[in-house]
């Protein structure tokens, strides 16, 4: 796969509630439960993107090729074995971009009284939690999958099998970027002119939580998960020496073979970028008395992040029977 072209993604999320008493005796929320909880924005750019599934089944599996070893060459882009599982990306002058920074929750209550013992909120319960904004972009992306026989239907495998990934980014003018942001906020507001005491409160014997909100960004170049399993009874797969691998080639030989190469190069005009910088979490609260009697308000375990990755992989290599020789390497 090559890509060189501009990929964008855009969340314009906005989730409002506003309430608004005119009244001159009325509480805004009264007895109440209010919750303006896990909304979600997500903002997903992706350059290229390739999902390879191989599976192969039996009772007897034999992949023609003796007792040779998987052999997968990262520098020529070469296998030998029987069964191989690859992919190949390049990014050259691509712009990935992603942008969610426009994410907002608003809880909006107003209310004139001039009675002495009246809140905008009052008795009542109110959330705005657990929300979440997502902004991720990528260069190249790719899940590769080998999966040679299967526990209980296998009782021989002699074939080799391998997985190859190989992803490059090296074109000056490649810009992979990621922007984050939320804003989450309870803004209120009681107003009014009352006789002695003054009793007039924003919350009065209430619950107001701004918690667990959580907004990040992320911004990768090569991302991969490769993944080999090899179930039989016996398995007589490659040639029962040790195994060899070689970063610098890259090599890998054995009778079942994981590979992976990826390479960002430090050329001028590469830049992976994220930010997430625009982020407020925020209880504004206004009376003519005192805001808060008797009440709790609680911003806590909000979180905001930025994270960017030249280089992400997870390969996973998994070999299961009850007799064999066979070699592998990671």
């Amino acid at each position: 796969q090559g890509f060189s072209a501009a990929v964008g993604s855009t969340s314009d999320v906005e989730i409002t509630l506003s309430l608004n008493t005119s009244s001159s005796s009325d509480e805004n929320v009264l007895n109440s439960t209010v919750n303006l909880n896990a909304n979600q924005g997500s903002a997903v750019a992706r350059g290229n993107v390739v999902v390879t599934n191989l599976s192969v089944d039996g009772t007897n599996i034999d992949g023609g090729t003796g007792a040779n070893d998987s052999v997968l060459n990262g520098a020529t882009g070469t296998n030998t074995a029987a069964f191989v599982a690859s992919s190949d990306q390049s990014t050259a002058s691509g712009l990935v971009s992603s942008d969610s920074s426009s994410m907002t929750v608003l809880l909006d209550l107003t209310s004139s009284t001039t009675q002495d013992t009246d809140a905008t909120l009052k008795t009542s319960t109110v959330t705005l939690s657990s929300n979440r904004s997502e902004s991720t972009a990528t260069s190249n992306n790719a899940d590769n999958t080998l999966t040679l026989g299967s526990a209980g239907s296998t009782s021989a495998l002699s074939a080799t099998g391998g997985v190859l990934n190989g992803q490059v980014i090296n074109g000056a003018g490649t810009l992979t970027t990621a922007t984050g942001g939320m804003t989450v906020t309870a803004d209120i507001d009681t107003s009014g002119t009352t006789t002695s005491p003054t009793t007039v409160n924003a919350v009065a014997g209430s619950q107001l939580s701004l918690a667990s909100n959580v907004s990040t960004a992320t911004a990768t170049g090569n991302t991969a998960d490769n993944t080999l399993t090899a179930i039989s009874t016996q398995i007589t797969a490659g040639t029962a020496l040790d195994a060899n691998a070689n970063s610098d080639t890259p090599l890998a030989d054995a009778g079942f073979s994981l590979l992976n190469q990826q390479f960002v190069s430090n050329g001028s005009g590469i830049n992976l970028t994220s930010t997430n910088t625009a982020n407020t979490v925020s209880a504004l609260l206004t009376a003519e008395d005192t805001a808060v009697t008797t009440s709790t308000v609680t911003l806590t375990g909000n979180s905001f992040s930025a994270a960017t990755y030249a280089n992400d992989a997870e390969n996973t290599m998994t070999l299961g029977a009850e007799i064999g020789r066979a070699s592998c390497r990671e």
